[in-house]
Protein backbone atom coordinates (compact mmCIF):
# COMPACT_ATOMS: atom_id res chain seq x y z
CA UNK A 1 0.00 0.00 0.00
CA UNK A 2 2.70 2.47 0.99
CA UNK A 3 4.64 1.56 -2.15
CA UNK A 4 1.62 2.23 -4.40
CA UNK A 5 1.02 5.56 -2.69
CA UNK A 6 4.64 6.57 -3.08
CA UNK A 7 4.59 5.45 -6.76
CA UNK A 8 1.44 7.49 -7.32
CA UNK A 9 3.00 10.64 -5.92
CA UNK A 10 6.18 9.97 -7.87
CA UNK A 11 4.15 9.81 -11.10
CA UNK A 12 2.62 13.17 -10.23
CA UNK A 13 6.09 14.50 -9.43
CA UNK A 14 7.46 13.32 -12.79
CA UNK A 15 4.53 14.86 -14.65
CA UNK A 16 5.13 18.21 -12.98
CA UNK A 17 8.92 18.04 -12.53
CA UNK A 18 9.82 20.16 -15.53
CA UNK A 19 6.48 21.82 -16.14
CA UNK A 20 5.47 24.64 -13.78
CA UNK A 21 2.12 24.91 -15.52
CA UNK A 22 1.31 21.28 -14.77
CA UNK A 23 2.39 21.76 -11.16
CA UNK A 24 0.06 24.72 -10.80
CA UNK A 25 -2.85 22.78 -12.32
CA UNK A 26 -2.38 20.00 -9.76
CA UNK A 27 -1.98 22.49 -6.92
CA UNK A 28 -5.11 24.46 -7.86
CA UNK A 29 -7.06 21.22 -8.12
CA UNK A 30 -5.95 20.20 -4.62
CA UNK A 31 -6.83 23.69 -3.34
CA UNK A 32 -10.35 23.45 -4.77
CA UNK A 33 -10.89 19.91 -3.47
CA UNK A 34 -9.94 20.67 0.12
CA UNK A 35 -12.15 23.81 0.13
CA UNK A 36 -15.08 22.54 -1.93
CA UNK A 37 -17.38 21.88 1.07
CA UNK A 38 -16.79 25.46 2.23
CA UNK A 39 -17.26 26.97 -1.23
CA UNK A 40 -20.59 25.18 -1.73
CA UNK A 41 -21.93 26.08 1.72
CA UNK A 42 -24.65 28.71 1.34
CA UNK A 43 -24.40 30.18 4.85
CA UNK A 44 -21.92 32.42 6.58
CA UNK A 45 -19.10 30.75 8.52
CA UNK A 46 -18.16 32.05 12.00
CA UNK A 47 -16.71 35.62 11.70
CA UNK A 48 -18.23 36.06 8.25
CA UNK A 49 -21.54 36.73 10.02
CA UNK A 50 -20.19 39.86 11.75
CA UNK A 51 -18.50 41.25 8.66
CA UNK A 52 -21.35 40.35 6.29
CA UNK A 53 -24.02 41.97 8.45
CA UNK A 54 -22.10 45.24 8.51
CA UNK A 55 -21.08 45.06 4.84
CA UNK A 56 -24.69 44.56 3.76
CA UNK A 57 -25.83 47.37 6.08
CA UNK A 58 -23.31 49.63 4.34
CA UNK A 59 -24.60 48.55 0.92
CA UNK A 60 -28.09 49.56 2.07
CA UNK A 61 -26.88 53.06 2.86
CA UNK A 62 -25.68 52.64 6.44
CA UNK A 63 -22.46 54.17 7.73
CA UNK A 64 -19.72 52.13 9.34
CA UNK A 65 -19.42 52.53 13.15
CA UNK A 66 -22.64 54.60 13.11
CA UNK A 67 -25.23 52.22 11.64
CA UNK A 68 -23.26 49.13 12.71
CA UNK A 69 -20.26 48.65 14.97
CA UNK A 70 -17.51 46.10 15.45
CA UNK A 71 -13.94 46.05 16.76
CA UNK A 72 -12.22 45.41 13.44
CA UNK A 73 -10.51 48.03 11.22
CA UNK A 74 -12.56 49.72 8.50
CA UNK A 75 -11.01 48.28 5.33
CA UNK A 76 -12.32 44.84 6.23
CA UNK A 77 -15.93 46.07 6.17
CA UNK A 78 -15.50 48.16 3.03
CA UNK A 79 -14.08 45.05 1.35
CA UNK A 80 -17.09 43.00 2.44
CA UNK A 81 -19.44 45.66 1.09
CA UNK A 82 -17.54 45.50 -2.22
CA UNK A 83 -17.69 41.70 -2.27
CA UNK A 84 -21.47 41.67 -1.80
CA UNK A 85 -21.82 44.41 -4.39
CA UNK A 86 -20.08 42.05 -6.82
CA UNK A 87 -21.91 38.81 -6.00
CA UNK A 88 -25.20 40.08 -4.57
CA UNK A 89 -26.44 40.46 -1.01
CA UNK A 90 -26.69 37.25 1.04
CA UNK A 91 -24.87 35.29 -1.70
CA UNK A 92 -22.52 33.32 0.49
CA UNK A 93 -21.49 30.84 -2.18
CA UNK A 94 -20.30 33.86 -4.15
CA UNK A 95 -18.47 35.16 -1.07
CA UNK A 96 -16.79 31.78 -0.58
CA UNK A 97 -15.68 31.73 -4.22
CA UNK A 98 -14.06 35.13 -3.61
CA UNK A 99 -12.31 33.64 -0.57
CA UNK A 100 -11.04 30.73 -2.68
CA UNK A 101 -9.68 33.17 -5.27
CA UNK A 102 -8.09 35.28 -2.51
CA UNK A 103 -6.31 32.19 -1.15
CA UNK A 104 -5.11 31.25 -4.65
CA UNK A 105 -3.67 34.74 -5.22
CA UNK A 106 -1.99 34.51 -1.80
CA UNK A 107 -0.46 31.21 -2.86
CA UNK A 108 0.74 32.95 -6.02
CA UNK A 109 2.45 35.57 -3.87
CA UNK A 110 4.25 32.88 -1.89
CA UNK A 111 5.30 31.26 -5.16
CA UNK A 112 6.85 34.53 -6.37
CA UNK A 113 8.77 35.08 -3.12
CA UNK A 114 10.12 31.52 -2.94
CA UNK A 115 10.97 31.40 -6.64
CA UNK A 116 13.02 34.59 -6.31
CA UNK A 117 14.99 33.09 -3.45
CA UNK A 118 15.35 29.55 -4.87
CA UNK A 119 13.51 28.17 -7.91
CA UNK A 120 9.99 27.45 -9.11
CA UNK A 121 9.85 24.06 -7.35
CA UNK A 122 10.35 25.72 -3.98
CA UNK A 123 7.71 28.25 -5.02
CA UNK A 124 5.24 25.45 -5.67
CA UNK A 125 6.13 23.86 -2.33
CA UNK A 126 5.45 27.12 -0.45
CA UNK A 127 2.10 27.52 -2.21
CA UNK A 128 1.30 23.86 -1.50
CA UNK A 129 1.97 24.29 2.20
CA UNK A 130 -0.37 27.28 2.35
CA UNK A 131 -3.08 25.45 0.40
CA UNK A 132 -3.10 22.45 2.72
CA UNK A 133 -2.42 24.02 6.10
CA UNK A 134 -4.33 27.30 5.96
CA UNK A 135 -7.62 25.48 6.77
CA UNK A 136 -5.92 22.93 9.05
CA UNK A 137 -7.29 22.02 12.43
CA UNK A 138 -10.73 23.65 12.20
CA UNK A 139 -13.05 23.85 9.19
CA UNK A 140 -14.06 27.40 10.22
CA UNK A 141 -10.53 28.64 9.52
CA UNK A 142 -11.45 28.60 5.82
CA UNK A 143 -13.74 31.59 6.36
CA UNK A 144 -12.90 34.92 4.76
CA UNK A 145 -11.62 36.33 8.03
CA UNK A 146 -9.14 39.10 8.80
CA UNK A 147 -6.14 36.75 8.87
CA UNK A 148 -6.89 35.40 5.38
CA UNK A 149 -7.34 38.92 4.03
CA UNK A 150 -4.26 40.45 5.65
CA UNK A 151 -1.85 37.68 4.59
CA UNK A 152 -2.11 38.68 0.92
CA UNK A 153 -0.73 42.24 1.27
CA UNK A 154 1.90 41.00 3.74
CA UNK A 155 3.17 38.42 1.25
CA UNK A 156 3.16 40.88 -1.66
CA UNK A 157 5.14 43.27 0.55
CA UNK A 158 7.66 40.46 1.11
CA UNK A 159 7.91 39.93 -2.66
CA UNK A 160 8.71 43.61 -3.10
CA UNK A 161 11.12 43.64 -0.18
CA UNK A 162 13.07 40.57 -1.36
CA UNK A 163 13.24 41.87 -4.93
CA UNK A 164 16.58 41.34 -6.70
CA UNK A 165 19.11 44.00 -7.55
CA UNK A 166 21.70 46.22 -5.91
CA UNK A 167 20.20 49.62 -6.61
CA UNK A 168 20.96 52.28 -4.06
CA UNK A 169 17.49 53.78 -4.43
CA UNK A 170 14.55 51.45 -3.98
CA UNK A 171 11.38 53.53 -4.45
CA UNK A 172 9.31 50.33 -4.59
CA UNK A 173 9.76 50.07 -0.83
CA UNK A 174 7.14 52.81 -0.52
CA UNK A 175 4.72 50.32 -2.10
CA UNK A 176 5.79 47.64 0.38
CA UNK A 177 5.09 50.01 3.27
CA UNK A 178 1.69 50.87 1.79
CA UNK A 179 0.84 47.17 1.56
CA UNK A 180 1.71 46.68 5.22
CA UNK A 181 -0.65 49.53 6.09
CA UNK A 182 -3.37 47.82 4.03
CA UNK A 183 -2.78 44.62 6.00
CA UNK A 184 -3.15 46.58 9.25
CA UNK A 185 -6.41 48.08 7.99
CA UNK A 186 -7.71 44.53 7.58
CA UNK A 187 -6.76 43.43 11.09
CA UNK A 188 -4.77 45.09 13.85
CA UNK A 189 -2.18 42.32 14.56
CA UNK A 190 -0.92 42.62 10.97
CA UNK A 191 0.92 45.82 11.96
CA UNK A 192 3.48 43.68 13.78
CA UNK A 193 4.75 42.40 10.40
CA UNK A 194 6.17 45.85 9.66
CA UNK A 195 8.74 45.45 12.44
CA UNK A 196 10.72 42.47 11.04
CA UNK A 197 10.50 43.89 7.53
CA UNK A 198 11.95 47.17 8.74
CA UNK A 199 14.67 45.33 10.63
CA UNK A 200 15.51 43.36 7.47
CA UNK A 201 16.49 46.60 5.75
CA UNK A 202 18.89 47.40 8.60
CA UNK A 203 20.63 44.00 8.77
CA UNK A 204 24.38 43.91 8.00
CA UNK A 205 23.72 40.84 5.84
CA UNK A 206 21.23 42.89 3.78
CA UNK A 207 23.80 45.62 3.17
CA UNK A 208 26.55 43.11 2.42
CA UNK A 209 24.53 41.16 -0.15
CA UNK A 210 23.50 44.32 -2.01
CA UNK A 211 26.70 46.35 -1.62
CA UNK A 212 25.09 49.09 0.44
CA UNK A 213 26.31 51.25 3.26
CA UNK A 214 24.49 52.27 6.45
CA UNK A 215 23.10 55.43 4.85
CA UNK A 216 21.41 53.48 2.07
CA UNK A 217 20.01 51.03 4.59
CA UNK A 218 18.52 53.86 6.62
CA UNK A 219 17.08 55.38 3.44
CA UNK A 220 15.40 52.10 2.56
CA UNK A 221 13.92 51.86 6.03
CA UNK A 222 12.66 55.43 5.71
CA UNK A 223 10.98 54.64 2.37
CA UNK A 224 9.17 51.67 3.93
CA UNK A 225 8.05 53.86 6.82
CA UNK A 226 6.86 56.64 4.51
CA UNK A 227 4.75 54.16 2.52
CA UNK A 228 3.16 52.83 5.69
CA UNK A 229 2.56 56.22 7.32
CA UNK A 230 1.34 57.94 4.15
CA UNK A 231 -1.19 55.21 3.37
CA UNK A 232 -2.47 55.15 6.93
CA UNK A 233 -2.60 58.95 7.04
CA UNK A 234 -4.51 59.24 3.78
CA UNK A 235 -7.02 56.63 4.88
CA UNK A 236 -7.51 58.35 8.23
CA UNK A 237 -7.97 61.66 6.44
CA UNK A 238 -10.69 60.13 4.31
CA UNK A 239 -12.40 58.68 7.39
CA UNK A 240 -12.28 62.14 8.96
CA UNK A 241 -13.84 63.68 5.86
CA UNK A 242 -16.86 61.40 6.16
CA UNK A 243 -17.09 61.96 9.92
CA UNK A 244 -16.24 58.55 11.36
CA UNK A 245 -12.55 58.85 12.28
CA UNK A 246 -13.18 59.15 16.03
CA UNK A 247 -15.53 56.16 15.95
CA UNK A 248 -13.04 54.12 13.94
CA UNK A 249 -10.23 54.90 16.39
CA UNK A 250 -12.40 54.04 19.37
CA UNK A 251 -13.73 50.72 18.10
CA UNK A 252 -10.41 49.50 16.69
CA UNK A 253 -7.95 50.67 19.37
CA UNK A 254 -9.71 51.52 22.62
CA UNK A 255 -12.16 48.70 23.22
CA UNK A 256 -11.42 45.50 25.11
CA UNK A 257 -14.17 42.90 25.15
CA UNK A 258 -11.89 39.88 25.21
CA UNK A 259 -10.89 39.32 28.81
CA UNK A 260 -11.30 40.77 32.24
CA UNK A 261 -8.51 42.68 34.01
CA UNK A 262 -7.46 39.68 36.06
CA UNK A 263 -7.50 37.15 33.19
CA UNK A 264 -4.77 37.72 30.66
CA UNK A 265 -5.13 34.57 28.59
CA UNK A 266 -7.60 31.88 27.74
CA UNK A 267 -5.37 29.15 29.11
CA UNK A 268 -7.70 26.39 27.98
CA UNK A 269 -7.58 27.74 24.42
CA UNK A 270 -3.80 28.02 24.58
CA UNK A 271 -3.42 24.38 25.61
CA UNK A 272 -6.19 23.02 23.41
CA UNK A 273 -5.86 24.97 20.18
CA UNK A 274 -2.06 25.12 20.15
CA UNK A 275 -2.15 21.35 20.23
CA UNK A 276 -5.27 20.41 18.26
CA UNK A 277 -5.39 23.27 15.74
CA UNK A 278 -1.70 24.04 15.30
CA UNK A 279 0.98 21.59 16.41
CA UNK A 280 -0.67 18.29 15.47
CA UNK A 281 -2.32 19.15 12.12
CA UNK A 282 0.64 21.28 11.01
CA UNK A 283 3.35 18.87 12.18
CA UNK A 284 4.98 18.33 8.73
CA UNK A 285 5.08 22.08 8.07
CA UNK A 286 6.49 22.78 11.53
CA UNK A 287 9.09 20.02 11.10
CA UNK A 288 10.25 21.39 7.74
CA UNK A 289 10.34 24.98 9.01
CA UNK A 290 12.24 23.86 12.11
CA UNK A 291 14.73 21.92 10.00
CA UNK A 292 15.19 25.01 7.84
CA UNK A 293 16.54 26.80 10.91
CA UNK A 294 19.08 24.04 11.58
CA UNK A 295 22.73 24.31 10.65
CA UNK A 296 22.50 21.77 7.83
CA UNK A 297 19.79 23.66 5.94
CA UNK A 298 21.29 27.06 6.65
CA UNK A 299 24.61 26.01 5.22
CA UNK A 300 23.28 24.32 2.10
CA UNK A 301 19.96 26.04 1.32
CA UNK A 302 20.13 29.56 2.71
CA UNK A 303 23.72 30.29 1.69
CA UNK A 304 23.57 33.59 -0.15
CA UNK A 305 20.19 34.46 1.40
CA UNK A 306 21.23 35.10 4.98
CA UNK A 307 19.35 38.38 5.25
CA UNK A 308 16.12 36.88 3.90
CA UNK A 309 16.44 33.90 6.23
CA UNK A 310 16.89 36.20 9.23
CA UNK A 311 13.91 38.30 8.09
CA UNK A 312 11.65 35.25 7.88
CA UNK A 313 12.73 34.02 11.31
CA UNK A 314 12.00 37.48 12.69
CA UNK A 315 8.65 37.52 10.88
CA UNK A 316 7.76 34.18 12.44
CA UNK A 317 8.66 35.42 15.93
CA UNK A 318 6.74 38.68 15.59
CA UNK A 319 3.79 36.91 13.98
CA UNK A 320 3.54 34.76 17.07
CA UNK A 321 3.20 37.95 19.11
CA UNK A 322 0.35 38.98 16.80
CA UNK A 323 -1.27 35.57 17.10
CA UNK A 324 -1.20 35.75 20.89
CA UNK A 325 -2.13 39.45 21.13
CA UNK A 326 -5.79 38.92 21.97
CA UNK A 327 -5.06 36.10 24.41
CA UNK A 328 -7.80 33.98 22.81
CA UNK A 329 -5.74 31.63 20.60
CA UNK A 330 -8.67 30.87 18.31
CA UNK A 331 -7.79 28.37 15.53
CA UNK A 332 -7.88 30.93 12.72
CA UNK A 333 -5.44 33.20 14.58
CA UNK A 334 -2.63 30.78 13.70
CA UNK A 335 -3.12 31.68 10.02
CA UNK A 336 -0.89 34.71 10.67
CA UNK A 337 2.07 32.35 11.17
CA UNK A 338 1.73 30.67 7.78
CA UNK A 339 3.62 33.07 5.46
CA UNK A 340 6.84 32.69 7.43
CA UNK A 341 6.35 28.97 8.08
CA UNK A 342 5.61 28.18 4.42
CA UNK A 343 8.61 30.12 3.12
CA UNK A 344 10.94 28.56 5.69
CA UNK A 345 9.64 25.02 5.20
CA UNK A 346 9.38 24.90 1.40
CA UNK A 347 13.11 24.63 0.51
CA UNK A 348 13.54 21.81 3.02
CA UNK A 349 10.56 19.90 1.58
CA UNK A 350 12.01 20.11 -1.94
CA UNK A 351 15.54 19.24 -0.78
CA UNK A 352 14.25 16.14 1.04
CA UNK A 353 12.22 15.11 -2.01
CA UNK A 354 15.25 15.47 -4.27
CA UNK A 355 17.57 13.67 -1.82
CA UNK A 356 19.79 16.71 -1.17
CA UNK A 357 19.00 16.68 2.55
CA UNK A 358 18.58 13.64 4.78
CA UNK A 359 17.36 13.58 8.38
CA UNK A 360 17.01 10.92 11.03
CA UNK A 361 13.90 12.54 12.47
CA UNK A 362 11.05 10.22 11.33
CA UNK A 363 8.74 12.97 10.10
CA UNK A 364 11.48 14.35 7.84
CA UNK A 365 12.07 11.11 5.94
CA UNK A 366 10.67 11.07 2.38
CA UNK A 367 8.23 8.19 2.84
CA UNK A 368 6.99 9.50 6.20
CA UNK A 369 6.47 12.97 4.72
CA UNK A 370 4.59 11.50 1.77
CA UNK A 371 2.30 9.49 4.02
CA UNK A 372 1.74 12.26 6.53
CA UNK A 373 0.95 14.93 3.94
CA UNK A 374 -1.38 12.54 2.08
CA UNK A 375 -3.24 11.53 5.24
CA UNK A 376 -3.59 15.13 6.37
CA UNK A 377 -4.84 16.33 2.98
CA UNK A 378 -7.51 13.66 2.67
CA UNK A 379 -8.27 13.84 6.40
CA UNK A 380 -8.82 17.60 6.28
CA UNK A 381 -11.01 17.26 3.19
CA UNK A 382 -13.19 14.55 4.77
CA UNK A 383 -13.40 16.29 8.15
CA UNK A 384 -14.44 19.58 6.54
CA UNK A 385 -17.06 17.86 4.40
CA UNK A 386 -18.59 16.20 7.47
CA UNK A 387 -18.42 19.40 9.54
CA UNK A 388 -20.27 21.44 6.91
CA UNK A 389 -22.92 18.75 6.62
CA UNK A 390 -23.69 18.53 10.33
CA UNK A 391 -23.32 22.16 11.40
CA UNK A 392 -26.38 24.06 12.58
CA UNK A 393 -28.40 25.41 9.65
CA UNK A 394 -30.11 28.35 11.36
CA UNK A 395 -33.33 26.55 12.24
CA UNK A 396 -36.88 27.62 11.38
CA UNK A 397 -36.83 30.97 13.17
CA UNK A 398 -35.36 33.00 10.27
CA UNK A 399 -37.91 31.61 7.81
CA UNK A 400 -40.74 32.58 10.18
CA UNK A 401 -39.38 36.12 10.50
CA UNK A 402 -39.18 36.41 6.71
CA UNK A 403 -42.84 35.38 6.51
CA UNK A 404 -44.06 38.08 8.92
CA UNK A 405 -41.88 40.99 7.75
CA UNK A 406 -41.22 42.80 4.50
CA UNK A 407 -37.74 42.75 2.90
CA UNK A 408 -37.16 46.41 3.80
CA UNK A 409 -38.21 45.99 7.45
CA UNK A 410 -35.41 45.90 10.03
CA UNK A 411 -35.45 43.61 13.06
CA UNK A 412 -33.57 43.50 16.35
CA UNK A 413 -31.84 40.35 17.55
CA UNK A 414 -30.76 40.00 21.17
CA UNK A 415 -27.90 37.55 20.85
CA UNK A 416 -24.12 37.17 20.75
CA UNK A 417 -23.87 36.71 16.97
CA UNK A 418 -25.61 38.40 14.02
CA UNK A 419 -26.23 35.14 12.14
CA UNK A 420 -29.99 35.51 12.52
CA UNK A 421 -30.06 38.76 10.52
CA UNK A 422 -28.34 37.04 7.60
CA UNK A 423 -30.44 33.87 7.77
CA UNK A 424 -33.61 36.00 7.84
CA UNK A 425 -32.32 38.38 5.11
CA UNK A 426 -33.28 41.36 7.23
CA UNK A 427 -31.42 44.49 8.27
CA UNK A 428 -30.57 45.69 11.76
CA UNK A 429 -32.78 48.11 13.70
CA UNK A 430 -29.80 49.16 15.84
CA UNK A 431 -26.08 49.64 15.37
CA UNK A 432 -25.62 46.81 17.86
CA UNK A 433 -26.10 43.90 15.46
CA UNK A 434 -23.94 42.00 17.94
CA UNK A 435 -24.80 42.79 21.53
CA UNK A 436 -21.34 42.66 23.13
CA UNK A 437 -21.25 46.43 23.83
CA UNK A 438 -24.54 46.08 25.75
CA UNK A 439 -23.64 43.01 27.80
CA UNK A 440 -19.85 42.96 27.93
CA UNK A 441 -20.08 39.41 26.62
CA UNK A 442 -18.15 38.99 23.36
CA UNK A 443 -16.13 35.77 23.29
CA UNK A 444 -16.97 34.38 26.67
CA UNK A 445 -14.45 34.40 29.47
CA UNK A 446 -11.46 32.39 30.61
CA UNK A 447 -13.62 31.70 33.65
CA UNK A 448 -17.11 30.28 34.04
CA UNK A 449 -19.49 32.89 32.63
CA UNK A 450 -22.46 32.16 34.86
CA UNK A 451 -20.66 31.76 38.18
CA UNK A 452 -17.61 33.93 38.55
CA UNK A 453 -17.08 36.31 35.67
CA UNK A 454 -18.54 39.82 35.79
CA UNK A 455 -18.70 41.37 32.28
CA UNK A 456 -20.36 44.65 33.30
CA UNK A 457 -17.08 46.68 33.29
CA UNK A 458 -16.85 45.91 29.57
CA UNK A 459 -20.26 47.44 28.71
CA UNK A 460 -19.72 50.34 26.33
CA UNK A 461 -20.62 53.68 28.00
CA UNK A 462 -23.79 55.13 26.51
CA UNK A 463 -24.67 51.98 24.59
CA UNK A 464 -28.01 51.46 26.31
CA UNK A 465 -29.06 55.07 25.72
CA UNK A 466 -28.19 54.69 22.03
CA UNK A 467 -30.11 51.42 21.82
CA UNK A 468 -33.22 53.00 23.37
CA UNK A 469 -33.10 55.89 20.90
CA UNK A 470 -32.55 53.65 17.87
CA UNK A 471 -35.28 51.15 18.74
CA UNK A 472 -37.61 54.05 19.54
CA UNK A 473 -37.08 55.43 16.04
CA UNK A 474 -37.11 52.11 14.20
CA UNK A 475 -39.94 50.45 16.17
CA UNK A 476 -38.99 47.03 14.73
CA UNK A 477 -41.86 44.67 14.05
CA UNK A 478 -39.79 41.73 15.35
CA UNK A 479 -37.45 41.29 18.31
CA UNK A 480 -35.61 37.98 18.58
CA UNK A 481 -34.22 36.64 21.87
CA UNK A 482 -31.38 34.19 21.29
CA UNK A 483 -29.45 34.54 24.52
CA UNK A 484 -32.06 32.76 26.65
CA UNK A 485 -31.58 29.45 24.88
CA UNK A 486 -27.86 29.43 24.11
CA UNK A 487 -26.55 28.25 27.45
CA UNK A 488 -25.74 31.80 28.54
CA UNK A 489 -28.93 32.55 30.46
CA UNK A 490 -27.05 35.12 32.50
CA UNK A 491 -27.58 37.45 29.52
CA UNK A 492 -31.24 36.58 28.86
CA UNK A 493 -33.38 39.43 27.61
CA UNK A 494 -35.51 39.38 30.76
CA UNK A 495 -32.47 40.38 32.81
CA UNK A 496 -32.27 43.86 31.24
CA UNK A 497 -34.96 46.31 32.45
CA UNK A 498 -35.32 48.36 29.25
CA UNK A 499 -35.79 45.33 26.98
CA UNK A 500 -37.98 43.54 29.50
CA UNK A 501 -40.34 46.53 29.73
CA UNK A 502 -40.31 47.15 25.98
CA UNK A 503 -41.21 43.55 25.15
CA UNK A 504 -43.79 43.38 27.94
CA UNK A 505 -45.63 46.53 26.83
CA UNK A 506 -45.43 46.42 23.05
CA UNK A 507 -44.73 42.83 21.95
CA UNK A 508 -46.19 39.35 22.22
CA UNK A 509 -44.63 35.95 21.63
CA UNK A 510 -44.96 35.00 17.98
CA UNK A 511 -43.11 31.69 17.96
CA UNK A 512 -40.79 29.66 20.16
CA UNK A 513 -38.04 27.61 18.54
CA UNK A 514 -35.17 25.69 20.14
CA UNK A 515 -32.92 28.37 21.52
CA UNK A 516 -34.90 31.24 19.94
CA UNK A 517 -37.97 33.21 20.94
CA UNK A 518 -39.53 35.56 18.37
CA UNK A 519 -41.54 38.55 19.64
CA UNK A 520 -44.01 40.35 17.34
CA UNK A 521 -45.11 43.96 17.85
CA UNK A 522 -48.77 44.00 18.84
CA UNK A 523 -49.84 46.74 16.47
Amino acid sequence: MSGRLADGWMNVWRWTAERPRNAWLVLLLLTIIIRLPYVLDDRQVIDESFYSTIGIEMLDGGQLYVSAVDRKPPLLFYSYAAFFWLVGKYNFIGLHVICLLWVCVTMGGLYVVARRLFDWRVGIAAAFFYSVFQPAGDYRSQALNGEVLMNLPIIIALAVLFGPGKRKARPELVVAGALLAVAFLYKQPAAIAAVPMGLYLLLPSYRSARGLDVGHSLLHGALLTVGFAATLGLFMGWLSSIGILDDALFWTTRTDFVHGPADLFYWRNLLLYCTVSFVLPMAPLLACAGASMGSQARASLWKGHAAEFQALVLLLAFSWVGTAASGRFAPHHFTQLLPALCLLGAPVLVAIGEGRLKYRFPLLRPRALTWTLSILFFGFTLAHAIAFQVRFDGGDGPAYVRSVTEPDEDIFVWGPSPDFYLDAHRGTASRYSSTFPLTGYAFGSPLNEDLTFDPTPRIHPGAWEQLEQELGRARPKVIVDEFSGRGVGKYALAGYPYLRELVGKEYEVGRDYPGVRVYIRRD
